[in-house]
């Protein structure tokens, strides 16, 4: 096995490893190989090693039904499975009461009906018996009733709690911690969504970004100043990006956006407030630490309708994010824009547009 890559387009290393061993790029195996090269999932590395230079479909299969098995319908029902089946019976059960009481009770109403029907108006005895005998049952099957409900409602109580740990369960799976954007699991998965889904590819571009300057907070004096940036710019990219739109947290310092929408107007202001987020909340963090490094965020942007598949779009965006690189004013770049047409000889394919910000 190479090293952990430590360079930009560790991404690309990742789909490059993979070609190299033969392995089709799938969001599977792409997210397979990701954690077996950054060692993010220790356990993982050690089975993948053991398997020698020659791996097949079948081992990475294997391996991502293990290791990744969102990626195979699987969730935190399946650890609550049990109990779940549980709660199930104890409905059946206690509808299956419910109807014996129900039934008995009908039965006790149709014989005191038969009983009236037959019965000498004059004969108050034999009224009065039918009266008490509806009575006693109309007080049973209030009990039954009553005991049934409460059944139902701590069983319905038991499975709302399954249902939120299932939810919490599944969000820890699919989030960043600090950001609270999705992380690379969910961008992964989203991309997976947008091309094999039914809606298409058309009409969504991915936007990735590099934060200059970010590994700056790393230092020890400055993690609080750190998490406070990556909440509250986290916070500003879910307020902003909505519906079918989301952002994900790759790994310092990238970031990816899906976006609905390919208009370079629009996309271009998606990024135009995420740069704008970035100078105003180190701009606040200024105000109690004069020395906050300065951050400068990078756009590639690339349309989903210009590729066959998620490593596909990927590079593209990765190809424009590189280009951006060259941008000092963090304007973004359009992978595969059309040369300018002002005459100036710069192809902006390569060297983007110039943006205000």
């Amino acid at each position: 096995m190479n090293p952990v890559p430590n360079r930009q387009d560790f991404a690309q290393q990742v789909i490059i490893q993979l070609m190299r061993m033969g392995l089709e790029v799938t969001p599977v195996s792409f997210e397979l190989m990701h954690e077996v090269l950054s060692g993010d999932n220790p356990e993982l590395r050690q089975q993948f090693i053991a398997l020698g230079k020659h791996v097949t479909a079948q081992d990475v299969e294997r391996l991502a039904r293990e290791f990744l098995p969102h990626h195979f319908g699987h969730s935190a029902l399946d650890s609550s499975a049990s109990l779940f089946s549980e709660e199930l019976q104890g409905f059946q059960d206690a509808l299956s009461n419910g109807q014996e009481a129900l039934s008995a009770y009908a039965m006790v109403l149709n014989q005191a009906s038969e009983q009236f029907s037959r019965a000498d108006p004059r004969d108050s005895t034999a009224i009065r018996r039918a009266i008490d005998h509806v009575s006693q049952a109309t007080a049973a099957q209030k009990v039954a009733t009553t005991r049934m409900m409460r059944s139902v409602h701590e069983r319905i109580e038991t499975v709302k709690a399954i249902r939120h740990t299932i939810d919490q369960s599944e969000r820890s799976k699919f989030t960043d911690g600090p950001t609270a954007l999705g992380n690379r699991r969910a961008f992964n998965r989203r991309m997976g969504e947008i091309f094999h889904g039914d809606r298409g590819i058309d009409g969504y571009t991915l936007i990735l970004c590099r934060i200059s300057g970010l590994e700056q907070f790393d230092r020890p004096e400055l993690a609080k100043a750190r998490a406070y940036f990556l909440a509250r710019f986290g916070g500003f990219a879910r307020k902003l990006l909505k519906g079918r739109e989301g952002g994900y947290w790759l790994g310092q310092p990238h970031l990816a956006f899906i976006v609905f929408g390919t208009e370079e107007t629009y996309v271009t202001g998606v990024t135009r407030r995420l740069h704008e987020a970035t100078a105003e909340i180190v701009g606040a963090l200024r105000h109690s630490i004069a020395t906050a490094p300065v951050l400068t965020g990078h756009y590639g942007c690339a349309a989903s309708s210009g590729a066959g598949a998620p490593p596909e779009l990927l590079g593209h965006a990765m190809t424009a994010l590189e280009t951006s690189m060259l941008n000092r004013d963090g304007a973004p770049v359009f992978y595969g824009a059309r040369p300018s047409v002002a005459g100036d000889g710069r192809n902006y394919a390569l060297y983007g547009r110039a943006r205000a910000f």
